[in-house]
């Protein structure tokens, strides 16, 4: 109800259209090519939200800009905290489209995962059972949000370092058992996260092709 109200002109032009905003649900950002319209567009939303009782809050509310606008201000009554980096719909967001966070953040949750399932997996004797829960636990907490990456090779082999390490806590095998990654990879069904990345780029890429923009 309150975007219907809300007219914005602007924004930056991406294929032809011209996108002022994202949202889901009360998570929104604001898109502009400069600080003065952004602060226009954020009063606006500010003004329509208090209609139906809605206020923004300041606290958590930030401002990220490219190197250019650096040192610019935007004020919702105080001024607006800027960051290099900001974490939206569970992804780490920045500037300089870099992928180092948000890899950090993937590699970190798929450690935490892994161990979640590693007790539960030690006391099954069941390879098609290890291989579901690695796959639909462990290697979609790294792969969060893969459809929209765009990774060098040496961010691959990052991602791949990290599952064959994780590969190994599960199965108890330590390097110093001189067992090699491809005689654990031959005996186990585990997704491979770099194959699994390029599959849901290219499903990714088919659904985008649609020309209704779904």
């Amino acid at each position: 109800m309150v975007f219907r109200n809300i007219n914005w002109s602007g924004g930056v032009n991406i294929d032809g259209e011209w996108v002022t905003h994202l949202r889901l649900a009360d998570d929104i950002v604001l898109v502009s090519c400069d600080t003065t319209e952004a602060e226009k567009m954020l009063h606006e939303l500010d003004q329509q939200g208090k209609t139906v009782g809605l206020k923004i809050n300041v606290a958590k509310t930030k401002l990220m800009q490219s190197d250019g606008l650096r040192g610019t201000t935007v004020r919702l009554n105080d001024i607006l905290v800027e960051v290099e980096s900001f974490v939206y719909l569970g992804q780490a967001m920045n500037m300089r489209h870099s992928m180092e966070e948000e890899l950090n953040r993937r590699c970190r949750y798929g450690w935490v995962a892994c161990n979640s399932i590693k007790e539960i997996l030690a006391n099954l004797n069941d390879p098609a059972m290890h291989a579901h829960l690695f796959n639909s636990i462990v290697l979609s907490s790294v792969l969060y949000g893969r459809e929209t990456w765009s990774l060098t090779k040496k961010e691959e082999q990052r991602l791949t370092v990290a599952e064959r390490a994780m590969e190994r806590r599960i199965l108890n095998v330590t390097l110093s058992d001189h067992v090699r990654n491809e005689e654990i990879r031959r005996i186990i069904q585990f997704r491979d996260v770099i194959e699994e990345f390029k599959r849901s780029k290219y499903r990714w890429a088919e659904h985008t092709r649609l020309s209704d923009n779904r």
